[in-house]
Order: C-alpha cells, then structure tokens, then sequence
C-alpha cells in the first residue's frame, strides 16, 4: 500500500532528503488508529519570469585545468572570472495540514507531507517521484552531493603544489546544503521551494558545446546557489507538470488533496559568460572537437600556448 510507502521515507531516512520514486497508487483517505490529517488548503506558486542561479566556476576550473596537467603558473592572470548560470522552472508549494490527534504544545501527530508527479525516465516506465514538504522555518539542512564526476567542484588553493606545480587548485567532490524555503516553523504550513530541472536532451549550453555529461553542472548550481533541490522531469516542455499532495501522520493515517495543482514546465537553460575557451572546457563533453581555436585562456610568454590553451593546445 502506499501508505507504507510513506512511511519507509521516514524509516530509509528521507525526510530531510529531496525525493524517492513510487509507482503504486491509493484511495484519497486511509484510516488505520485515529483521526487521518487533515489538508486544509493547497498552494502552487511559481515564479513568472523563471528561477536564476549564478555559480562562479573559476576556482572550479583552476582545478580542472591543473588536475589535467597544465601549469596553473603557464596561464597569464588574473585567471578568467567564469559565471554560470541556470534558469529553470521555479515552483514552490505550501501546503496547510493539521492533524486531531495533535497534542497542543506537544509532538505533531504529522509524519509526512509530500508532492508526487510522474516522470517516464527519458521513454521508460513511468514513476512517481515525491519530493518532501516540511514545516521547519528552514532550519533543517540536508545534504546535496554533487552530481557528475567528470568536474569536482570543492576546489581550494594548495600552497604545496603538489597538484601541477606552485600555485596549485586541489579539488575533490562537493556536497551542498538544502533547506526547504519555509519561512516559520511549526505554524501548520508545509512548504517546499524546489526546483524543475529538464533532462540533458533538453538542456542547452553556449553555441556548438555538448554539454552530455556535464549537464550535471546545472544541478549543482541550483543546489549551490539556490538551496533548492533540483527535480528531474521529462515530459514535453511547455506541458503542465500535476502534482498529487499527501499527508500521514504517525499511526499511518493517509490523507491526500482531491485536487492535482499544475505547474508549467520550460526548459532548462545554461549560459556561461566570460573566457570563451575557459566557458568551452568547463561545459563542452567534447572539448577536443569542440573548443578547437576558441578565443582565450591565454599561456604566458614560453609556455607553448601563448595564442590559448584552444588554439595551441588541441
């Protein structure tokens, strides 16, 4: 049932995480001891002009470079300041629950509340993917492990040298801090800000850049600079994304929303602004094919790359 579903959330430790895919389904009310939740009101809002993060990637990039082999001390400086930046869907719910078998002043007899939309894993079987609500005033963090291996983004300056000679950038892979937007805790409103990311059939980058593995960069983005979770979706862009709300408190009890709030879907959009070269070898999946004599990244005076690590170096 899915009412045990839920539940393990709880058990498997996910509250404080982002989501958990389900594919069953269940009658609007489920009553086991007690009195079920009770949902009082459901809202949807979503940003108009489209959610924004901007992450500066130049540390980032350091590292990349001198974990390749290139002398950080062979490239002219100031090393190029490298911004990214996303626009995505931008949605956040809040969701109004009380539950009768509440203690006043006590413990919430609430265990759960959560938004489940169905997602078809690029053509596959499709699943339903819930992202938890919380009433905590946001002072719950849960952790975010960055997504993608090719580009490790905890990246700090290393005196040594150890990396590629003196200054060196070691990096390793970064874990980011989610909360959950809500604003006061404990005033019986679940809110959720989160973000609606499209798959990396959908995501775009600067001309002729194949983002392929790096997509994963958008994600880490949002959670970077956002705190927001980054939902994966990918259904036709343009098309409403439904939402089912569900609450369940501590002995089981399922309540869920007789009505499914719509959000609009647009694509995901990644824009990098500054060194062309440098913006070409942070995102393209192909740098070889890709970057070749692309403007910047300039080596100083014998270094071999003089004319940039895209014209000399590939």
């Amino acid at each position: 049932m899915r009412r045990s579903t839920l539940v393990a959330i709880i058990a498997t430790g996910l509250l404080f995480g982002a989501s958990c895919s389900k594919t069953e389904d269940t009658a609007p009310e489920t009553r086991l001891f007690g009195e079920p939740p009770n949902i009082q009101n459901v809202t949807l809002s979503q940003n108009p002009s489209l959610g924004q993060a901007e992450c500066d990637y130049s540390k980032v990039l350091e590292g990349f470079l001198c974990m390749g082999g290139i002398p950080l001390n062979q490239l002219q400086t100031p090393f190029p300041t490298i911004i990214v930046t996303v626009t995505y869907s931008e949605l956040q719910f809040n969701v109004q629950v009380s539950d009768p078998n509440s203690v006043p002043g006590g413990q919430s007899d609430i265990l759960l509340v959560s938004a489940s939309y169905q997602r078809s894993n690029q053509g596959g079987t499709p699943v339903e993917t819930s992202i938890v609500i919380l009433d905590d005033g946001g002072t719950n963090a849960f952790n975010y492990s960055q997504q993608g291996i090719e580009i490790q983004e905890n990246c700090t300056d290393d005196p040594s040298g150890s990396v590629c000679g003196a200054p060196s950038v070691s990096c390793a892979s970064a874990t980011y801090t989610l909360t959950s937007n809500d604003t006061t805790a404990n005033d019986g409103t679940f809110t959720r800000g989160f973000a609606l990311i499209s798959n990396t059939f959908n995501l775009t980058a600067p001309t002729g850049v194949t983002l392929g593995s790096k997509s994963s960069l958008a994600l880490n983005c949002v959670a970077h600079d956002k705190q927001q979770f980054p939902a994966f979706t990918d259904v036709t862009v343009g098309q409403p994304v439904s939402f089912k709300i569900e609450a369940v408190d501590r002995a089981g009890n399922l309540a869920t929303w007789p009505n499914q709030p719509q959000g609009t879907f647009n694509q995901t959009n990644v824009a990098c602004n500054g060194d062309e070269c440098a913006c070409c070898f942070l995102l393209s999946s192909l740098p070889g094919a890709e970057c070749v004599d692309r403007p910047g990244l300039l080596g100083t005076p014998g270094s071999g790359f003089e004319n940039g690590l895209c014209v000399d170096l590939l």
